[in-house]
């Protein structure tokens, strides 16, 4: 499979939801292919997880950025937002089932707490690795890394 083309599908599919909350999503560098051995459907449902909180943490007026970068033994999808970010303290914590970042806001409260646990699930179960950092945009960077084939 190739996951740059899944990330475009998927940026086309929930583009209107990004559009309704006034944030642009930016697509760099995916014209390469990354080649993987992996489960599209699995893939799929975390890249669909990550994009839709950084459409629904991202600040109107402002980006995502979805890019693609070849590191050595590793190709990495990897998804930038403008929003609050993740502490660096929760990064690990996010990644657990039904844990939620207490924001003191409205937005803080949505969701189960299930989407960076199924993201985790689905690139760990396809041999690949999550990381969580914070991006140059001052929000979060989801990076999905996987070995090349």
């Amino acid at each position: 499979m190739d996951l740059a083309e899944l990330a475009r599908d998927v940026v086309a599919q929930l583009v209107v939801l990004a559009e309704e909350r006034g944030v642009e999503v930016d697509i760099r560098g995916l014209s390469t292919p990354l080649c993987l051995s992996a489960d599209p459907v699995m893939l799929r449902q975390a890249v669909i997880n990550v994009l839709d909180n950084a459409i629904k943490f991202t600040r109107p007026g402002t980006r995502i950025v979805l890019s693609s970068v070849l590191d050595g033994g590793e190709q990495q999808l990897v998804i930038d937002d403008a929003g609050p970010g993740i502490p660096q303290e929760e990064r690990g914590r996010v990644l657990e089932r039904f844990y939620r970042i207490d924001r003191g806001d409205a937005r803080g409260g949505a969701g189960a707490g299930l989407g960076l646990a199924i993201v985790q699930w689905a690139v760990s179960a396809n041999r690949g690795r999550l990381i969580v950092a914070a991006s140059p945009a001052g929000g979060a960077r989801i990076v999905m890394a996987f070995p090349r084939v």
